[in-house]
């Protein structure tokens, strides 16, 4: 093969890194990531000069930082975000399919991750200095399990976002990778990442750059999007793959730049509507109508029954209040319950307090833990106590009272699920 220099010369790559962990993780294994990965990622991002890179670090995994005494790499982390070498994106604040939930949650979930961002990573006063929390430049978003579908985008173009990122299984044809389009009558950019490159970068268990030199040596710029545990965590020596390709690249005279960057030096067509997918769908499973193979298999009796779970849940506590009196508490970290036990109207705390719980209980972990799927590095996602610590969060909903009736079924319908997965990590299917 050719020299690693000759082969990527010219070349922009567009790195985009999704860190998130559920509130259901173990905290040894939180720990263990963060020290891994976390940790290391941002003192390279911090020490290589000319990388710049896109992040997706959402209120689920800022939260946890700070809870598990990581508040130094929140602190560095808005330092990395003023100085412009870090971009932020967008997301859901707890990782559910946006596709899949109301539209009415999936709006809050982007406005409370918003919020979180502001709250860790931006300002807590307003333009004239009042009470305020505000986050600038955001432009870009990242979908949780990249899951896109009309109404999404429709939601994402509504509150002002510039791109979203999708994996290729989001539009049709063989030659989208690397590109941008606009759906018709939208102005929102839907920027279509590599997935070769994304995957190859994600599965890999070794710090040889060959393998992503000879996947990159295309003519064009590149767009490539994983999850940062790849590099620490997933692949023990990810921090020094990262450090080597981002040493090769900025030698040949190319360079790492943002997803804004990129985007706004891409040349945009327009389409006139995206398919429903995720980054685990091949053509395949599109043309088989399964967007969701990962987490919403039709021969998946686990999954289906959590669906319906989750489906009951927010029929029965979907939330019609207009938080009178919440005002008072414009710069609150709803999340902490006991910054919420400060609030004095016991209606509004209660209130708060639920849909916080059911927004917490919408994570994709519980679908993602029981597909029984084998990945290509081997493991097989199930993990039998994921899914009954998913369980306990909407228990945390049933505890804060109100719909008896629908509270003694859905009661019943966690406890049957919990039976059936039993004391062991036996897989159930």
């Amino acid at each position: 093969m050719g020299d690693i220099y000759d082969i990527i010369s010219s070349v922009k790559l567009g790195l985009l890194l999704h860190l998130y962990q559920p509130l259901t993780q173990e905290s040894g294994v939180f720990n263990d990531i963060a020290s891994s990965c976390y940790l290391p990622l941002l003192k390279l991002i911090k020490n290589q000069k000319d990388f710049k890179v896109t992040l997706n670090v959402p209120l689920s995994l800022l939260q946890q930082m700070e809870y598990y005494g990581f508040s130094l790499w929140i602190d560095s982390l808005k330092e990395l975000v003023d100085a412009g070498k870090v971009e932020i994106t967008g997301s859901a604040a707890y990782h559910p399919l946006l596709t899949k939930i109301p539209v009415e949650y999936a709006e809050k979930q982007i406005i409370l991750n918003e919020y979180g961002l502001g709250y860790y990573l931006g300002r807590k006063t307003g333009f004239e200095g009042e009470p305020s929390v505000m986050i600038r430049n955001l432009n870009g978003f990242f979908p949780p399990e990249m899951a896109i579908d009309e109404s999404v985008l429709n939601i994402l173009d509504d509150l002002g976002y510039k791109w979203v990122v999708v994996d290729e299984s989001a539009l049709a044809g063989n030659n989208c990778k690397n590109t941008a389009v606009v759906v018709k009558n939208r102005s929102i950019k839907v920027v279509v990442r590599d997935r070769e490159v994304s995957n190859i970068l994600s599965f890999k268990r070794d710090g040889n750059i060959d393998d992503i030199a000879e996947s990159i040596k295309s003519p064009g710029d590149k767009i490539i999007a994983l999850d940062g545990e790849a590099f620490g965590h997933h692949n023990k020596e990810g921090i020094y793959l990262l450090e080597a390709l981002i040493e090769a690249v900025v030698k040949t005279g190319a360079e790492f730049v943002t997803i804004s960057g990129l985007v706004n030096q891409l040349q945009v067509s327009e389409i006139d509507k995206i398919r429903e997918s995720s980054w685990g769908a091949v053509e395949k499973d599109i043309e088989q109508g399964n967007p969701y193979p990962l987490w919403n298999a039709k021969d998946n009796r686990l999954q289906n029954k959590l669906w319906n779970l989750m489906t009951g849940f927010i029929s029965a506590y979907a939330d019609n209040n207009d938080y009178g009196g919440a005002e008072d508490y414009e710069t609150m970290p709803i999340w902490k319950i006991e910054e919420l036990e400060k609030i004095t109207d016991p209606k509004l705390k209660t209130a708060l307090k639920k849909d916080l719980y059911l927004n917490q209980a919408l994570s994709s972990d519980q679908f993602w833990w029981v597909s029984n799927k084998e990945m290509p590095d081997g493991k097989v996602l199930y993990d039998a106590n994921m899914l009954k610590r998913s369980l306990e969060m909407y228990k945390k909903v049933l505890s804060m009272g109100g719909n008896e009736a629908a509270a003694k079924q859905l009661e019943a319908d966690i406890n049957e699920i919990m039976a059936e997965v039993g004391e062991s990590d036996t897989r159930i299917y």
